[in-house]
């Protein structure tokens, strides 16, 4: 109930700002501010605020042009929002690839630091040696420029990049993350630790990763990450109808985030419980489902972008030929 408080204080601040009839001078400190705006907006599973943020820093970028302060941070609002929330993969990573190339141009080793996360982000969902490599750079960045509180959230792309080739290290990183004093962090590294372990110790994954939904206290995006661990962990068990519904339970929750890469996954586990049951009209009807959500996120992406490497996107593939 105290949270619940909190979160409607916080999301009336928001509301108040953006009603606000002055117009906003596009300044680098604006573009800073908006930030855990949008950050926030996103963890309280309102995304629909977030999109009135940013639709007002384009707002104050077409009433005065030419700041490339405020561009910089505008593309990372953009970045931050698109990362979490828009199918478009390829136009969030243009936001990122902009801001870069701003942030050299302006020194902001800030906003670097900033760009080092997303971009780490990204690779982690391809995950691998490089990909975790990069995440402990991006670690080192942030750590070594005023962002010290961001830490945590730089931790956690390191963690996601070791899941598949380095699932040990991966629950070490997470383990320490637990103790986090911000939510996301906390709830996302347990959920973490238990995709880590779903793959050796099924059952006691998938009976952890329900007590992370069952908290009152658990974001979405994070409820979203842990019912997509007990439905593969389930699935694994030989239960396809009990993984089915953590599967819906999990799209649920990632509607309600909009976390496109873990409702690709689940779109995935949905076609793979469909076709454990023998439902093979319904597994049909789940791919041309998942397909329309691919085919949103792979548009606008060059030949050599990440999220063509996804494991939700190759897999949708496989089932695609399987199913054929």
């Amino acid at each position: 109930a105290a949270k619940a408080r909190n979160v409607d204080a916080a999301v009336r601040i928001v509301h108040a700002l953006l009603a606000s009839p002055l117009p906003l001078k596009p300044t680098r400190a604006l573009g800073v501010m908006a930030v855990p705006l949008t950050i926030g907006a996103i963890q309280t599973g309102r995304p629909d605020l977030g999109a009135q943020i940013l639709a007002r820093l384009d707002a104050a970028a077409a009433s005065a042009p030419g700041d490339a302060a405020f561009e910089l941070w505008r593309h990372i609002n953009a970045a931050v929002f698109g990362n979490y929330v828009s199918d478009d993969v390829g136009q969030t990573m243009a936001h990122v690839a902009a801001g870069e190339v701003l942030a050299v141009d302006t020194g902001d080793r800030v906003a670097h630091a900033y760009l080092a996360i997303l971009r780490s982000l990204d690779d982690s969902l391809v995950g691998g040696e490089e990909a975790a490599a990069r995440a402990d750079e991006a670690v080192r960045l942030v750590a070594e420029s005023s962002l010290a509180v961001m830490v945590p959230w730089a931790r956690t792309p390191a963690a996601l990049a070791r899941l598949r080739h380095d699932p040990a290290g991966a629950m070490a990183i997470a383990t320490a993350l637990t103790e986090s004093n911000n939510a996301m962090v906390t709830y996302l590294a347990h959920a973490i630790c238990e995709d880590a372990r779903s793959t050796v110790d099924p059952e006691t994954a998938r009976d952890r990763a329900r007590a992370i939904v069952a908290s009152p206290e658990c974001p979405p995006t994070a409820a979203a990450l842990a019912c997509r661990v007990a439905a593969f962990a389930t699935l694994r068990l030989g239960d396809p109808r009990a993984a089915a519904q953590a599967v819906e339970e999990g799209a649920r929750f990632a509607s309600i985030a909009a976390a496109r890469h873990i409702a690709l996954d689940l779109d995935v586990l949905r076609i793979e419980c469909r076709l454990a049951q023998g439902d093979a009209k319904g597994a049909q009807l789940a791919l041309a489902a998942a397909r329309t959500r691919a085919d949103r996120m792979l548009r606008g992406a060059s030949e050599q972008a990440s999220v063509r490497r996804w494991p939700g996107i190759l897999r949708l593939a496989e089932l695609a030929i399987q199913i054929a």
